[in-house]
């Protein structure tokens, strides 16, 4: 079904293809499914959504995630620290982040629980993060 934005979208045509994977549960809680104009790094489209919880009466529970300020010139710092952790988390022992980004590639490749990778990128790139940026402070409205 050709409706709304491409999801993916080459130069040798467009197409539809993303999925948003959950549960039952899950669905009932995602609000604001959008596919923007945006691309990532792989052609296809950046897919947003809250995820959003209701107390017994109805009332929406917001969950505040850790935020970081991106507009400071640390990024140097910041890729250091992830190609360490993931040379850790992923035991690719190099300094090097082409060398690095070729051995996760690999590893990518041969794994066997998603699950697993999935944890452990994420615990690198949170690292990088707390090791590199600032933390913002949650606004005056913050629950």
């Amino acid at each position: 079904m050709d409706t709304g934005i491409p999801t993916f979208e080459t130069n040798g045509g467009r197409s539809w293809i993303d999925l948003t994977l959950c549960n039952g549960k899950l669905i009932r809680n995602t609000e604001r499914w959008t596919c923007g104009e945006e691309e990532s790094c792989a052609n296809h489209k950046i897919i947003c959504f809250d995820i959003v919880s209701k107390d017994s009466e109805g009332n929406i529970i917001q969950f505040f995630r850790k935020r970081y300020k991106t507009n400071v010139d640390n990024w140097d710092t910041f890729e250091q620290e992830l190609v360490q952790n993931l040379t850790e988390n992923f035991e690719c022992w190099t300094n090097n982040v082409t060398e690095c980004d070729n051995a996760l590639s690999q590893k990518f490749k041969q794994c066997t629980d998603i699950g697993e990778v999935t944890h452990k990128f994420t615990s690198a790139i949170q690292a990088a993060c707390d090791a590199s940026l600032q933390i913002l402070r949650p606004g005056k409205r913050a629950i």
